[in-house]
């Protein structure tokens, strides 16, 4: 028995001991894992916990969050197939970083057959990823027309309104017309959670024909609804929204997410005093996760001038 084999044993028994405390140096067995070694897990699977595997991939997908280059997709394409539906869906978020088509297949499978609600949102999430990939012409039209048209069929059969929510961001990449219809019947429901997707799904169109709906929310009283009217603002590079994020940045210090999300807003659009107003609020924070977010926003600003001095050529 190799030392590996002996590894992967001892790995196995961990697994199956909630008593025992899982070693974070083992997570990297399950990066780009052996055929043998995922042999043997699957035949000891069925005999771990669902507490263990769920944890299992909290830390795996938090291990692939802090290092780019690591792959699980082996193991979790197995770990699709388990009973529980938390794995499942916990499965799928180690699946975010891949583009590989195939998926496509899988997570449209998972979307139309799966018998939970949480993992079929999960799974037509996924979807939108390689929608945006179709609009960059990154894959095939082939593949592509066929996810829109899964989404699209399962939009109008889908009883849960959390999943179709999820198809409509998803397809909300696609610059189609009746896409566009979906989301402004989204934006006019008086839900607050069909106006939420509406608002996420307008910043993702690149369409600016969302400019006034966009705009309308920026100080809406509901923090969600304005904070997603924020993002949407950034995603669209609004530069009417300019002075009211200003102003919104100095009324909202000390609450992170609209704070944050106007910096980063910000960031992305550009010109005017927002340099200024960001190296202001680096020269006087003495917090540092504020620090590090304004340090990276004035990145990304510089990312910006430099695409908008480019367009003026």
């Amino acid at each position: 028995m190799t030392d590996n084999d002996k590894k992967t044993l001892n790995l196995i028994e961990i697994l199956q001991d909630l008593n025992r405390p899982f070693p974070p140096e083992y997570l990297h067995i399950f990066s780009d894992i052996t055929a043998a070694d995922l042999d043997e897990i699957k035949k000891a699977w069925p005999e771990i916990p669902v507490l263990r595997k769920i944890t299992l991939l909290q830390d795996l997908e938090a291990m692939m969050e802090s290092d780019t280059l690591l792959s699980c997709d082996d193991f979790a394409r197995f770990a699709l197939q388990d009973d529980n539906p938390d794995v499942r869906s916990r499965a799928i978020n180690l699946l975010w970083e891949s583009e590989d088509p195939r998926l496509t297949h899988i997570f449209g499978d998972i979307l139309t057959q799966d018998g939970n609600e949480v993992v079929r949102a999960n799974a037509a999430s996924a979807l939108g990823k390689f929608v945006l990939m179709g609009e960059l012409e990154e894959i095939s039209q082939k593949i592509f027309d066929r996810i829109i048209d899964l989404l699209l069929k399962h939009y109008e059969i889908e009883v849960f309104d959390e999943v179709k929510q999820e198809i409509l961001r998803s397809l909300s990449y696609c610059g189609k017309q009746e896409i566009a219809k979906l989301i402004k019947e989204a934006y006019e429901t008086n839900k607050k959670a069909w106006k939420i997707a509406a608002l996420e799904s307008m910043g993702r169109s690149a369409d600016n024909r969302w400019k006034d709906h966009v705009l309308a929310n920026l100080t809406n009283d509901d923090a969600d609804l304005q904070y997603e009217a924020i993002r949407a603002a950034g995603e669209l590079e609004l530069k009417a929204s300019r002075e009211i994020l200003l102003r919104t940045l100095a009324e909202e210090a000390g609450n992170n997410d609209v704070f944050y999300q106007t910096i980063w807003a910000l960031s992305k659009i550009g010109g005017g005093s927002v340099r200024e107003t960001l190296q202001d609020l680096l020269e006087n924070s003495n917090d540092d996760e504020e620090i590090e977010v304004l340090e990276m926003a004035l990145d990304n600003l510089d990312f910006t001038d430099e695409n908008s001095e480019l367009s003026l050529f």
